[in-house]
């Protein structure tokens, strides 16, 4: 039987998973940790915060440089590798909230799409309450979209694959706490709405291939993970404590240029 969590798979099919991450008490810990910034947040994390949320947070930084996280991203991209975002998707217990069938490359705005999210489950993440779901073999060409904001649709523009009909049956990428998926930058991907009674939140961690830059005049900002700098970005750094002013007043900046170069 062919392992889901090769190289090999991953170019093949788009995706590859699982990937056991983070231990139980690991798991624990980063929950608690969630919470904490959920009531910083008056209940909800900002949607501004939730961008490049490792800048203003340490243990996120220590997670997105986690060596259980980078080594399989490396085997897919390459020894030089740099993150462009990091972000939490929460759905509560039948939370009308889904995510619309849609290829991330189509606003991320690459030079090449050498890009994938590691996509980090610290609750189940199964059909009933709206996980991750993925067409298969659907990474190899960008597809037309269309833009339909909703109040339910999680993706602040509402993107779509205008085909999303015609282009494949999707499979539900099932993970246990402390498990995560790769899924690449052109794969269609989404979630339904969460049915269940279990809360489901993951860690959505985007990493690209270090010689990639962002297409246009506007010029991005990423966070150097590991090998060298090809200087197609402006290098962020770690954060200086747990919502530090300071870096709340750079992250403004930094957050403002990412939505001239993504949307």
């Amino acid at each position: 039987m062919q392992s889901c969590t090769t190289p090999e798979f991953f170019h093949e099919n788009g995706y590859a998973s699982p990937y056991p991450v983070l231990d139980e008490q690991e798991v624990v810990r980063v929950l608690a940790a969630f919470a904490e910034l959920e009531t910083r947040s008056h209940g909800r994390i900002k949607p501004l915060w939730n961008i490049k949320i490792h800048l203003l947070v340490p243990w996120i930084w220590n997670l997105v440089h986690d060596r259980r996280i980078i080594e399989p991203v490396k085997a897919v991209l390459g020894e030089d590798l740099l993150c462009w975002g990091v972000g939490f998707f929460a759905k509560s217990p039948n939370d009308r909230q889904f995510v619309s069938m849609h290829q991330d490359a189509y606003y991320w705005n690459l030079t090449e799409p050498k890009g994938l999210t590691a996509w980090l489950a610290l609750t189940p993440s199964v059909p009933e309450n709206g996980c991750l779901e993925v067409i298969p073999g659907s990474h190899r060409s960008l597809l037309p979209h269309t833009n339909s904001p909703t109040p339910s649709n999680m993706l602040p523009a509402g993107e779509h694959v205008a085909a999303d009909g015609e282009v494949g049956s999707a499979a539900p990428l099932v993970l246990n706490p402390g498990e995560m998926s790769l899924h690449h930058c052109q794969i269609i991907h989404g979630s339904k709405p969460a049915a269940g009674e279990d809360r489901r939140i993951g860690l959505t961690i985007r990493y690209i291939d270090g010689s990639v830059a962002q297409t246009g005049e506007q010029r991005g900002s990423a966070t150097l993970i590991s090998g060298r700098d090809h200087g197609t970005f402006d290098l962020e750094s770690a954060p200086r404590g747990l919502l530090n002013p300071a870096d709340i007043r750079a992250y403004t900046d930094l957050s403002r240029r990412f939505f001239k170069v993504a949307f």
